[in-house]
């Protein structure tokens, strides 16, 4: 979990081809499957298969759900709906090959069985982001946009810090026309992952679209903070950690955590 924070916020592309496949050859199935999910997030697809097809093929049950969203993402319908009816036939609430079936069950217009699928992602694993931005997507497809909102939100509540999240659901209020939400939900972020350059910078960047730039020092000054720092943010009122993950800065989580900020 710390690896892939690490890499979300600091390195898109953090292996060489070398180095892949030296994971392959070395690593732990656990972070293989860590590694390949982070490619997955980022849509690099054909690194993700590099990782998982030996214990795809092995019959690894982690790897082939994983593998089932590689392959419908990849547009390999028949080898997906295989690996999807393998998995769940072993575990028929597997996240993984349930995001999958429901991916393809929404190009076959069956939105309806897709929610249901997706409700149980959500439920069962509410650390996986795109259950809820699969979840929204497949209600907004079936016309209802008050309840893909309320489903982006309850994902924004539960993952603070997930920027995936946070920039489909941008995509989603650029939709219905709603820049005021995206605004503070970007605002939200820097206060969730006040380390984070990233955060700041998304803030920044529709702070400028929508309301001709933020107002006050927070901006200049949080912006400032963040690049003295490198480390992960715990969640907001979480125990904070020590070592190379602290927060150096336990005031700028204030917000979240109930207290009185000073630097807005």
């Amino acid at each position: 979990e710390k690896l892939v924070a690490l890499l979300v916020e600091y390195d898109a592309d953090p292996f060489s081809e070398a180095e892949r496949a030296q994971l392959l050859d070395q690593a732990s199935g656990k972070i293989r499957l860590a590694v390949a999910r982070f490619y997955v997030d980022q849509e690099q697809l054909e690194k993700a298969r590099y990782l998982l097809a030996d214990s795809s093929e092995d019959g690894l049950l982690e790897a082939q759900a994983l593998m089932s969203r590689v392959e419908v993402m990849s547009g390999n319908s028949a080898v997906a709906d295989e690996l999807i009816a393998s998995v769940l036939q072993t575990d028929g609430r597997n996240p993984d090959a349930l995001l999958a079936r429901a991916q393809r069950r929404v190009s076959q217009d069956q939105i309806d069985e897709a929610i249901q699928d997706l409700n149980v992602v959500v439920a069962d694993t509410p650390e996986e982001y795109l259950g809820y931005v699969a979840l929204a997507r497949a209600n907004q497809a079936k016309g209802s946009v008050l309840r893909a909102n309320q489903v982006f939100e309850q994902g924004v509540d539960t993952l603070p810090q997930s920027e995936l999240l946070i920039r489909q659901y941008e995509a989603f209020l650029r939709d219905v026309g709603d820049p005021g939400r995206i605004v503070s939900l970007y605002s939200d972020l820097t206060y969730a992952k006040p380390s984070s350059v990233r955060a700041w910078q998304a803030y920044s960047r529709v702070c400028a679209e929508f309301t001709a730039g933020c107002v006050g020092r927070r901006l200049e000054r949080g912006i400032a903070r963040a690049r003295t720092r490198y480390s992960i943010d715990t969640l907001p009122g979480a125990p904070r950690r020590t070592g190379l993950f602290a927060l150096i800065a336990p005031d700028q989580i204030c917000r979240s955590t109930g207290g009185i900020c000073t630097d807005r």
